[in-house]
């Protein structure tokens, strides 16, 4: 059986004074899985293709969504969720000042989960699925007991929210 592993920081942030001093959980991440790792993955699970088959198809996939992306298109992934792009702009006084190649200093890609009637990536779908333990539990050698003054950045952790639905 597989397990979420948890855990525990301090959020340290004395403007939210609510949060500030209280402990939180966030998931810890043992290792980073590749676009190699994940097709080996998925071979694994009876699929008549071999792995380069599988690799060859998932790369081509991969570069279709950006390019999809860079058409000012949204990408939905039924089941999974939708790819889309996001940009950081300077702003200006007139809009008639407004040029894109000037004022836009980054993009970047944004992925919102499906939160559909039937999504298995819902969140009291993912709560049924997950089987949550401790870090400590464990006895990993990964650093629990954090502080933080952020209650994330990128470190996959979250602010400390109660309930993070929009």
């Amino acid at each position: 059986m597989s397990k979420l592993i948890i855990k525990k920081y301090q959020y340290k942030n004395s403007k939210n004074k609510t949060a500030d001093q209280k402990w939180f959980g966030k998931v810890a991440t043992l290792e980073t899985i590749d676009l190699d790792g994940i097709c080996d993955h998925m071979v694994k699970h009876g699929t008549i293709y071999t792995s380069d088959i599988v690799v060859g198809v998932v790369k081509k996939f991969v570069g279709c969504i950006q390019e999809q992306l860079l058409e000012s298109k949204k990408v939905k992934l039924n089941g999974l969720g939708t790819f889309y792009l996001s940009c950081q702009s300077m702003g200006v006084e007139d809009p008639e000042d407004f040029d894109p190649r000037k004022h836009i200093s980054g993009l970047r890609v944004r992925f919102a989960g499906d939160r559909s009637k039937n999504s298995a990536y819902k969140k009291s779908a993912l709560m049924d699925a997950a089987h949550l333990t401790s870090l400590s539990s464990l006895g990993l050698a990964i650093a629990d007991d954090e502080t933080s003054n952020s209650g994330g950045g990128n470190t996959g952790g979250s602010d400390p929210v109660v309930d993070d639905q929009p």
